[in-house]
């Protein structure tokens, strides 16, 4: 496991990250009040399956158990019945995948 924080648009984000580069899994723990247990955040979205990237993938998984682009695309407009485990039928999600891949 590597240990460090993670670099962020120049600034260094208050994160203590461990790269567990054998399972997969970034290993965070927050500075910040709001979030303030270890979260276990996977390298790639359990929706999608597109690698999680970046601040908001980890915030957006952290409160919805999807990276950034899966929360907007199926989890916003439906965030109460997503909080309470909808999730997009695999046909729909095969299709998005495919646009975000660019091919129909």
């Amino acid at each position: 496991m590597k240990n460090g924080y993670k670099e962020i648009s120049g600034e260094i984000e208050k994160t203590w990250v461990a790269i567990d580069s054998e399972n997969g899994y970034w290993v965070e723990r927050k500075i910040d009040s709001t979030i303030n247990e270890e979260a276990i955040i996977p390298a790639t979205c359990p929706i999608c399956t597109f690698m999680m990237c970046g601040a908001y993938d980890t915030e957006t998984f952290i409160r919805y158990d999807c990276c950034e682009r899966c929360y907007i695309q199926f989890a916003e407009s439906k965030t109460e019945q997503w909080k309470a485990g909808w999730r997009p039928d695999n046909d729909i999600v095969h299709q998005y995948i495919m646009k975000r891949k660019g091919k129909k």
